[in-house]
């Protein structure tokens, strides 16, 4: 008996197309899709998980920045991995006790000026500018006095007055405790993801496809010394940026110089958010002359406060970065805006952070592996 062949629809089976007998999930276009709200759902994820998350990123983030002096320790006197991260450990907490240590009890100091001086100021911009702030002052010192009286009493309402109240003040201990974990935590993760960082690293390079691994592993070269580049450029220029700012603040006698040095340094890390720090200046600055009796002059005010902030920035534009980083981004000023504005909306400070990094990455995805087919398609056609 003759084998009668399949039929679908009328049609033979040798005349149905190809891609009408593949499944569903064969389809190119469906796993495209697929791989694209995969990957928008763990995004999305990590979104609502930041808090948890946060710390498990940053020891990442250090054990990538330090897995060559940890690979290089081990190449050159074979020290172990574990021994090299302890030692990197008791570094980092070294030199922070030590600014602690330093910087600690003038920051303190200043902190508690300020506290004291905050209703005098909002006074002074009050009488000054016909801003209105005349009873926020009043309250401020009223407030401030009574903590300073009777510490306990002032804020035992807190802890056992309203439901609100009570709520408010369980979010604060919250917060903290959550800070304080995450910090103690972060350490911990380094430790026992820069003792594996090799190893994770070789087992995620089986997975690649034996026809693309060079490519693929070309490609990575770039975005890896990309983004090391630009974390270790712009910690070291922060660090550096940091004592210049203190300094220059110092000299001119401005109002907690150590405060407002650290943050400006500090925010160095982030290209172009630094500027906040020069406003802060000649508000300060303006403040403590107004409340202290003292002739409010251009030059007091504006010029001195404006140069001891002007001078380290020019030095961190003109000579640190070209110097530490040399452009390792490749990214112009307005690249540059617009990508922090945009990661500070998705990410908040985490979002500024990785956000130049990111998009470096992309950048780099778009010239070795986008513009290439555009450009052949375009000569094709």
């Amino acid at each position: 008996m003759r084998k009668v062949e399949p039929q679908h629809a009328g049609i033979s089976a040798e005349r149905i197309p190809a891609a009408a007998r593949l499944h569903i999930w064969q389809i190119v276009a469906i796993q495209d899709l697929f791989w694209i709200l995969l990957c928008g759902s763990l995004v999305w994820l990590a979104y609502i998980l930041r808090g948890v998350l946060a710390p498990i990123f940053v020891a990442l983030i250090l054990a990538y920045l330090f897995n060559p002096v940890i690979g290089w320790t081990k190449k050159r006197w074979r020290v172990p991995r574990a021994v090299t991260v302890l030692a990197i450990i008791t570094l980092m907490i070294g030199a922070i006790y030590g600014m602690l240590a330093w910087l600690g009890p003038i920051v303190t100091d200043q902190i508690r000026t300020l506290s004291e001086k905050a209703p005098k100021y909002l006074e002074s911009l009050s009488a000054h500018q016909g801003l209105g702030l005349g009873s926020l002052a009043e309250h401020l010192r009223g407030l401030m006095s009574d903590v300073k009286k009777d510490p306990v009493g002032t804020l035992q309402p807190v802890v056992s007055g309203t439901g609100q109240a009570v709520g408010v003040l369980g979010f604060l201990i919250g917060k903290i405790s959550d800070i304080l974990i995450s910090i103690f935590m972060v350490p911990v993760y380094f430790f026992f993801f820069a003792i594996h960082y090799e190893r994770g690293v070789q087992h995620l390079r089986s997975y690649l496809p034996a026809s693309r691994k060079e490519r693929i592993l070309e490609v990575v070269e770039k975005m890896d010394q990309a983004v090391s580049g630009f974390f270790w450029g712009r910690f070291l220029i922060a660090a550096i940026s940091v004592a210049l700012f203190t300094v220059a603040f110092a000299l001119v006698d401005l109002p907690y110089w150590s405060i407002l040095g650290c943050i400006t340094g500090l925010l160095t890390i982030v290209p172009y958010v630094s500027i906040i720090g020069w406003p802060l200046a000649l508000i300060f600055k303006y403040l403590d002359a107004a409340t202290s009796g003292e002739a409010i002059t251009w030059v007091a005010v504006l010029l001195w406060p404006s140069l001891a902030y002007l001078i380290p920035q020019l030095i961190e534009g003109w000579i640190l970065t070209p110097w530490i980083q040399s452009r390792s981004t490749d990214m112009g000023a307005a690249t540059i805006l617009i990508v922090l504005f945009v990661g500070g909306a998705l990410g908040g400070f985490f979002g500024v952070l990785m956000a130049i990094p990111v998009a470096a990455c992309l950048k780099i995805l778009l010239q070795e592996l986008v513009l290439p087919r555009v450009r052949e398609w375009v000569r094709q056609h």
